[in-house]
């Protein structure tokens, strides 16, 4: 009987401890915002309480890149009988996938190796050569120093590289065997 008397007695003291009242709602109003404005301030920063910015770097044309035989010529190398003797190429379609090394690294790029059919860029070839047209471009690399702070202060930190790919010029040309 006795310890059931001190174990109701502590339960009382620690609710009554730990639960406060207030007779008054705008004074719960004014500690429920306190606690509120609190725990923001003391929140981790997450992605999206950054801002960017980005500085360019240094560029590099890998220049002349091969990117292959352009489809429709044939299996085999072509030998123009007849003048006028050359092909006619369309820059669009038949997408690859070339790899080019750089002193920065090893990127891929997407390039159009285009057509050959009866219209498009006439490349002329010499008569009675075996030929084929092959495709060239150059590639460039552009680099850039990405930059980030919290919002709402002024200290800009490096963040990391970046690097962009894109084909500047097309080369294609006439080969011979």
């Amino acid at each position: 009987m006795k310890k059931l008397a001190i174990t109701g007695l502590c339960f009382i003291l620690t609710t009554s401890i730990s639960a406060p009242v207030f007779a008054n709602t705008g004074e719960t109003q004014a500690v429920l915002s306190n606690v509120i404005e609190n725990a923001s301030d003391n929140s981790t920063k997450r992605a999206q309480d950054w801002e960017y910015k980005r500085k360019s770097g240094s560029s590099l044309i890998k220049a002349d890149q091969y990117i292959g035989v352009a489809p429709g010529q044939g299996a085999d190398w072509t030998v123009f009988y007849d003048e006028p003797a050359g092909f006619n190429w369309t820059p669009s379609g038949s997408p690859v996938t070339v790899t080019v090394s750089a002193p920065m690294g090893v990127f891929s790029i997407s390039a159009n190796l285009g057509s050959c059919g009866s219209s498009g860029k006439f490349y002329g070839a010499k008569k009675n050569k075996p030929c084929r047209l092959e495709v060239y471009k150059d590639i460039e690399i552009k680099e850039y120093q990405v930059y980030r702070r919290p919002i709402g202060t002024t200290n800009w930190v490096f963040y990391k590289t970046e690097y962009e790919t894109s084909i500047s010029t097309d080369r294609t040309r006439v080969v011979y065997r």
